[in-house]
């Protein structure tokens, strides 16, 4: 019997736990659930009553050791800089582990001793990263074999609300950790256009956009039909060019979608500084919104679009909640609850990967599309697209299907090859269109 913990069981749990309790039975695995809230934890119990749940904190190291070494493999669905903690233990008592989050320096350095003690120790493999590199090495290791030249990688994904329940003038709700959105893009973007290094810095982020068409599948509508989004640049884009084996490839570039006009309005944040994560200040007790707003240089747009969205922003918006803190942070504490899912609302996630490549002196673009939608709050598109390629990737581990160890991606056939088929099964497919450029 494969014994399986799920340390976290907050915004993008549920998916992989019910994946793991409904087929715990037949795979004969043990499945276990740590947590630091007793009430997400009575929550998972009472929606899987096979799962054995803890409570635990990752910080107490006795407490985080004990569950490591009674387990096989561990899902981490903790926030990013706490992965490394479950890792050093699992290559201390040799537990294969598996995140959603990038590899950071830190979890590369662990390569060498997971190697020898026959870990694996899976990053990258949520939605974006993860289920962007199943998709997209699937479709360039296919190209590749039929003698294609891959001229321009294009990938996008947003996570959004879905349009039936976009209720507020910016037209977004968190469905994944505030943290990052509020932060996203901080660091600006490096990409490449046509064999051209280039960087975009974070004031410019929001306002050097681009439009992108988005073939709607039919889950939101009954019929077929392009949409239109906001695209953003993501981090350093050119790091995946040796991952994608497409290092001579002229154009490479990742971003995130938004619906129209969400980038203006959030660049208005952004230049007045609310969206700042560099310096903490501290305010007076009781300090108002309208008082606190007083301190940041913002003039009055002419854009009817963003004076509406920082109207219903900042309207009844009380007290600060955080007495010293970053900018950002108080702006979050304000975001998590005006952009807060009502119950029944539904979420959304899109992507987009576009090629373009020459084959037998044609030249083509290739689009690849996926699109879920969410049922409630909690069963969220976001935590299906996060959750589900974790927990199928711990069953093709404990199944012995993935052989390789050491600190590796999912962009190798034995990991991509069964986990894009298993979410096929789950719904979670790629439309393809070919064209033929003139």
């Amino acid at each position: 019997m494969k014994k399986i913990l799920v340390f976290g069981a907050g915004m993008s749990a549920w998916y992989a736990i019910k994946y793991l309790a409904d087929n715990a039975q037949e795979k004969q695995w043990q499945i276990e659930v740590a947590d630091t809230s007793q009430g997400n934890l009575d929550a998972c119990k009472n929606d899987f009553p096979i799962v054995k749940t803890i409570l635990a904190d990752v910080f107490k190291d006795e407490e985080r050791e004990a569950l490591v070494k009674s387990n096989d493999i561990i899902i981490s669905l903790l926030p990013a800089h706490f992965h490394i903690l479950v890792a050093n233990d699992c290559v201390r008592f040799g537990v294969h582990l598996i995140t959603p989050s990038y590899i950071t320096n830190e979890m590369a350095r662990l390569n060498t001793v997971a190697i020898s003690k026959d870990v694996t120790i899976l990053n990258e493999l949520g939605l974006d990263p993860g289920i962007d590199h199943l998709s997209s090495m699937n479709i360039i290791h296919r190209l590749k074999q039929e003698s294609a030249i891959i001229t321009s990688y294009k990938s996008y994904c947003g996570g959004l609300i879905s349009l039936e329940s976009s209720d507020n003038p910016w037209q977004y709700k968190f469905t994944w950790n505030p943290y990052n959105v509020i932060r996203s893009g901080s660091d600006g973007a490096v990409y490449k256009s046509d064999n051209q290094f280039k960087y975009i810095p974070y004031h410019h982020l929001f306002k050097e956009i681009e439009t992108v068409s988005f073939q709607s599948v039919g889950t939101q509508t009954e019929e077929n039909r392009d949409e239109y989004f906001d695209m953003y640049l993501n981090r350093d884009s050119t790091r995946y060019t040796t991952l994608y084996g497409l290092e001579e490839t002229p154009t490479f570039l990742r971003g995130t979608l938004r619906y129209p006009d969400f980038c203006k309005k959030w660049a208005s944040l952004v230049d007045a500084g609310l969206t700042s994560d560099k310096i903490e200040i501290t305010m007076p007790d009781e300090m108002s919104w309208a008082q606190y707003m007083m301190g940041f240089s913002h003039e009055r747009s002419g854009d009817q679009d963003i004076n509406t969205a920082w109207e219903w922003l900042f309207q009844n918006a009380g007290n600060i909640a955080l007495k010293t803190a970053t900018p950002a942070a108080n702006l979050q504490k304000l975001l998590e609850t005006k952009w807060k899912m009502n119950p029944n609302d539904k979420d959304r996630v899109v992507m987009l990967h576009e090629f373009g490549y020459q084959k037998d002196g044609t030249k083509y673009i290739l689009k690849s599309y996926m699109e879920a939608i969410g049922e409630t709050a909690t069963k969220t598109a976001m935590a299906k697209t996060v959750g589900l390629p974790l927990a199928i990737a711990a069953g093709l581990i404990a199944d012995g299907a993935i052989k390789t160890f050491g600190v590796i991606l999912p962009v190798i056939p034995e990991v991509y090859k069964p986990l894009l088929e298993a979410l096929a099964s789950e719904g979670i497919s790629f439309k393809e269109e070919l064209s033929v450029i003139a």
